[in-house]
C-alpha cells in the first residue's frame, strides 16, 4: 500500500476521495495508512457504493480485513432512503460483546481469596448454567429471551433493572423477531447453552493497574488496585447459524437491501442474536455475583458497561450540522457515545461512555470514555482492540481512562 490516491487531513486522519460518493476516511498515523492490508481498500471501496449510504466509510486504526467490510469499521445509511446491511460472517459471533462489573474491592482484599474464588467461579459459572440457565427454557421462554434480550432476563430474576441503563438500547434490541431464526438454530444455541466456555467466552478478574484520567477514572469509580470482573461472551453459536441460514436465503450475497423483505429479515434476526448474547451476558453476571457474595456477602457488583463489538442499530447523529437519522453498521468496533450525546445513561453525561478495549484472553484490558468529537468523526465509534487505543486517542475518537491487568480467567 502506498499513499498516492490518500490525502493527509489532519496528523491523524486520511482521506481517500478516488471511492464514490462518499469518500474513505482512514484514522491512524501514516504507518497505518502504509501497513493497510490491499483487501481493506477493496472491501471499503466496495462499501462506498451501496445505495443508501451517508457518511463516509470510516476506519479506525486497527482496520484489517473482514467478511465483505473491514473489521475496524464503520458506515451510516439513511434510515429513511433505505441502505444496505451485510449478511454476516458464518464464522465469527458478530453478537459478540464485553461487559465490566465493579466490584468494591480493594486489591489487599482479593488476594487472600483468590484461588478459591476462581475455582469458585469455575465450578459454579457451570453448574450454574447446567442447571438454571437458559438450556431449561421452554421454547415460548426461548422466543421470548431472543425477542427481549437482557429484560428477559432481568425479569426472571436474572439482575437488577438498574444493569439494563448500562446496555446498549438498554438491553433489548428493537428489531428482534423470533420467527426469522430457524428452529434448527434455536436447538443448537440451546444445546450449547448448557455449558460456559462456548467460542471464547469467558470471565476475567483484573486489577486496575494504571489510570491515565483521574477524574474520569474517579468518577467512573475506578481506582489504582480497583477490582473489576469483565465479562467477554456472544450468542454461544446463534449469529453463525443464523448467517449460514441468511447466506443460503441471499444465494451466496453478502449485501442486501435494508428494507426489502429479506433485509427486514436479516435484520430481526442480527437483533435476536445480540439479545441471545445479552441474555446470556446478564446471566452470567448474576451468577458471578452470587459467587462473589458467598465471600463477601454485602458486596453488589453494579455494572460499567455492557457492549457489543459488532453491531446494526438505528441511531441519530450530526452529519455535518443536521440531526439524521442513520442505520449504523459496525465490525470489530464499538458504539462510544460522547457526553452531549443524547442516548447516554444520565450518570455518563459528564465523562462520556465507557468502552472496555482487551488485547485477547488474558491479556490487559484499557477502559476508554466517548468524547464528542467522534460524532462527526466516526459516527460515536471506537475500535475493540487495545492495539489500536492510542491512535483512536490522538485521533479524537475516544479518551483512555484506565489499564486493567488480568489477574486470573475463567473459561469453561
Amino acid at each position: 500500500m502506498d499513499l498516492t490516491h490518500w490525502k493527509q487531513i489532519d496528523q491523524y486522519c486520511w482521506s481517500y476521495s478516488d471511492a464514490g460518493s462518499f469518500p474513505l476516511i482512514a484514522y491512524g498515523d501514516q504507518q497505518c495508512v502504509l501497513r493497510m492490508h490491499p483487501q481493506v481498500l477493496e472491501q471499503a471501496w466496495t462499501l462506498s457504493q451501496l445505495p443508501g449510504l451517508s457518511t463516509p466509510v470510516t476506519l479506525l486504526p486497527d482496520a484489517h480485513p473482514g467478511f465483505a467490510m473491514p473489521n475496524g469499521c464503520v458506515v451510516g445509511f439513511d434510515a429513511n432512503h433505505g441502505g444496505a446491511i451485510l449478511s454476516g460472517d458464518i464464522h465469527l459471533d458478530h453478537a459478540y460483546g464485553v461487559r465490566c462489573l465493579k466490584t468494591g474491592l480493594q486489591l489487599s482484599q482479593l488476594e487472600p481469596q483468590l484461588e478459591s474464588l476462581s475455582e469458585t467461579l469455575q465450578s459454579g459459572l457451570a453448574a450454574g448454567l447446567i442447571q438454571r440457565g437458559l438450556a431449561h427454557c421452554n421454547q415460548d421462554s426461548f422466543d421470548l429471551m431472543l425477542r427481549s434480550g437482557a429484560h428477559w432476563a432481568v425479569e426472571e430474576g436474572w439482575g437488577f433493572l438498574e444493569d439494563l441503563q448500562f446496555c446498549e438500547h438498554h438491553g433489548l434490541m428493537p428489531s428482534a423477531d423470533p420467527c426469522a431464526v430457524s428452529a434448527h438454530a434455536k436447538d443448537y444455541v440451546q444445546q450449547r447453552l448448557k455449558h460456559f466456555g462456548n467460542g471464547n467466552h469467558h470471565v476475567e478478574l483484573h486489577v486496575v493497574d494504571d489510570v491515565y484520567d483521574l477524574a474520569i477514572a474517579s468518577h467512573l469509580g475506578l481506582h489504582v488496585t480497583s477490582i473489576v470482573v469483565v465479562i467477554e461472551a456472544g450468542s454461544a453459536g446463534l449469529s453463525q447459524q443464523t448467517c449460514r441460514d441468511n447466506l443460503s436465503a441471499l444465494h451466496g450475497s453478502t449485501w442486501t437491501p435494508l428494507h426489502s423483505e429479506l433485509g427486514q429479515q436479516l435484520l430481526a434476526s442480527i437483533h435476536a442474536s445480540l439479545n441471545c448474547a445479552l441474555a446470556y451476558r446478564q446471566i452470567l453476571t448474576h451468577l458471578v455475583r452470587e459467587v462473589f457474595r458467598q465471600y463477601w456477602p454485602d458486596l453488589f457488583l453494579p455494572l460499567l458497561v455492557d457492549a457489543s463489538h459488532n453491531s446494526v442499530q438505528k441511531e441519530s447523529h450530526l452529519v455535518g450540522h443536521d440531526p439524521r437519522h442513520l442505520w449504523v453498521q459496525r465490525q470489530g468496533s464499538t458504539r462510544a457515545f460522547g457526553p452531549c450525546h443524547g442516548h447516554i445513561p444520565d450518570p455518563y453525561r459528564q465523562v462520556g461512555q465507557p468502552v472496555l478495549l482487551g488485547g485477547g484472553m488474558g491479556s490487559f484490558t484499557e477502559v476508554l470514555c466517548g468524547i464528542d468529537s467522534s460524532e462527526q468523526r466516526s459516527l460515536s465509534t471506537s475500535c475493540w482492540n487495545i492495539n489500536g487505543s492510542l491512535l483512536s486517542e490522538k485521533a479524537g475518537l475516544v479518551r483512555r481512562v484506565a489499564r486493567l491487568r488480568p489477574l486470573r480467567c475463567i473459561q469453561g
